[in-house]
């Protein structure tokens, strides 16, 4: 048996793993991707790896939570420079999509089976982080409920369907970038009212 980790030592391991792992989930389907190579790369054995996360599903949602969230607050950022919330989020979804296609972290929860194994091994924290993130961004976005012409939790609901379409990317018969654009442009200026800015 292995010697005890210190808190400090426990941090920097934890950290590194989640590093490693961004890496290797954006190169490799969520399948291919061996926790016992990513344990070794930080130097901590496969057995060790476990005291940091119950399962690779749960690692995998950690890892694609913080990655969402480095987006979100990207999408906050620069809501201040913009001045129709409007046009500003048609062009951040889209470019977000865009970049969504090729990366293996979303071609992975995009495959069915691999979405079912993630959702039956989350963690009750991550289950509610997942529920409550599209939320918070929204309200972030339109603090005041007027500018919408929907409710809020319908206009979540719409957004979200937007990131829905990745998996049947092969499906669509218009170029994709042209679809998503156009589909996006409907969505988000159905969702606000004419006089926002």
């Amino acid at each position: 048996m292995g010697r005890a980790f210190t808190e400090l030592e426990k941090e920097k391991i934890k950290e590194q793993l989640l590093i490693e792992g961004r890496q290797a989930f954006e190169q490799m389907h969520f399948n291919s991707v061996k926790i016992e190579i990513i344990a070794k790369r930080v130097g901590i054995s496969k057995g060790a790896f476990y005291t940091f996360f119950d399962s690779k599903e749960a690692f995998f949602l950690e890892i694609l939570m913080r990655f969402e969230a480095s987006i979100q607050a990207q999408i906050i950022s620069g809501k201040e420079q913009s001045q129709s919330i409007k046009a500003y989020l048609i062009h951040s979804i889209v470019t977000i999509i865009e970049a969504m296609v090729d990366n293996y972290l979303f071609v992975s929860f995009s495959d069915a089976k691999v979405q079912q194994s993630l959702l039956e091994k989350a963690t009750v924290l991550q289950r509610e982080r997942m529920l409550n993130a599209d939320l918070a961004l929204l309200e972030e976005l339109v603090p005041d409920e007027k500018l919408l012409t929907v409710s809020r939790d319908e206009a979540v609901d719409l957004m979200r369907s937007m990131f829905f379409l990745l998996p049947m990317k092969s499906e669509i018969r218009t170029p994709f970038s042209q679809f998503i654009k156009t589909y996006t442009t409907l969505i988000v200026g159905g969702i606000f009212k004419e006089t926002e800015t």
